[in-house]
């Protein structure tokens, strides 16, 4: 059986600086959890890992004997960083760097300096003897600083107090569909949840166009959403089309957008966008956008200019026709074809 063992210990202590590495007894703070992992009858099964964001914290760990294989990052290593990020930090390192994969893992703070270790050998035991049944274990006192720690008990089984999964970004009603099909969530361990999970089916929303997935330990899901802009509507039905080339239905929005003709996908559009943004066009001088099956474009303008545009070089043709219609030279002109490599027509 391969027991992780895991001492967290970053540097940054706010409210007692090197809190971790005050000297209690003779020792550093951190070494205490360390030997009290040495001195376990499960020691044999053990590897002793302190995750760490300092180099003289980590001089002191391999000093009383724990492994520090890694700095942990900074950007997990702040004041609200949660163990969930510590922990999952170092499964990936030692699966990536080692091939180690425990059974599970053990988390021994070194701000408990005073921790019995026969506590730490009766937990051990209590959860080798029920892990068929339960996928963790968790010591408690009455209360605790944090509402977010405490839990319920509950038919004798540790219940967080607090779980939720937190939607932001969207209307009301996406976010509530979207949390109606992660519902099942509610009944994961959060260590266990994976995001393909949550992607897979935040995939399935068109009108996402990014999105950030954070896990709170021990029970909250946080999920900001950036939703994608409409830019354009389709002539056939009340479809729209996003900045990410995706179709959204959405009846009751009444903005102004171009409409589009013509039968495309998204990689069509998408590159189509992104040579309009490039060019001094912007999406509010379209009236009605037009593609062909032959991959081409033109372009109804709101002052009723036609641009008829090649398939290729769309950039540096989009330029050439912003700076026709801007040119006294060409005044009350309605058809600009720029379709023949070349070749300018302006009527």
């Amino acid at each position: 059986m391969k027991i992780l063992c895991l001492i967290p210990a970053r540097s940054g202590s706010k409210g007692i600086k090197n809190k971790n590495i005050l000297n209690f007894r003779g020792l550093p703070m951190l070494a205490w959890s360390i030997k009290q992992a040495q001195k376990s009858i499960y020691n044999k099964n053990m590897k002793i890992i302190l995750s760490t964001d300092s180099d003289e914290y980590r001089e002191i760990g391999l000093k009383y004997g724990a492994d520090v294989p890694f700095l942990r990052p900074k950007n997990i290593s702040g004041d609200l960083s949660t163990d969930f990020e510590c922990v999952e930090h170092c499964v990936n390192y030692l699966e990536k760097e080692e091939g180690y994969k425990p059974d599970f893992i053990i988390q021994l703070r070194p701000t408990y300096p005073t921790r019995e270790v026969k506590i730490l050998d009766d937990c051990i035991e209590k959860f080798i003897e029920n892990r068929k049944e339960f996928d963790s274990l968790r010591t408690v006192v009455p209360f605790e600083k944090s509402p977010y720690k405490m839990y319920n008990i509950i038919d004798n089984k540790l219940v967080p107090l607090f779980n939720q999964i937190n939607i932001q970004g969207l209307s009301n009603t996406d976010s509530k569909k979207i949390s109606n099909e992660l519902d099942y969530l509610f009944y994961k361990n959060i260590l266990l949840v994976e995001k393909k999970e949550i992607k897979k089916i935040l995939g399935k929303y068109n009108i996402i166009e990014e999105y950030n997935i954070k896990k709170i330990y021990p029970s909250t899901i946080n999920i900001n959403i950036k939703p994608t802009k409409f830019v354009a509507r389709l002539s056939s039905n009340d479809q729209l089309v996003g900045a990410n080339g995706k179709l959204i239905e959405d009846k009751e929005n009444s903005e102004i957008l171009p409409y589009i003709f013509g039968e495309f996908n998204s990689n069509n559009f998408l590159n189509f966008k992104k040579n309009i943004l490039r060019s001094k066009f912007r999406f509010n001088r379209f009236k009605i956008l037009y593609f062909f099956p032959s991959n081409r474009w033109d372009i109804l303008t709101y002052d009723d200019v036609l641009i008829k545009l090649p398939k290729d070089n769309i950039f540096k043709s989009l330029n050439l026709a912003y700076k026709v219609i801007n040119s006294n030279d060409f005044k009350n002109k309605n058809l600009i074809d720029l379709r023949i490599n070349k070749h300018l027509v302006v009527k």
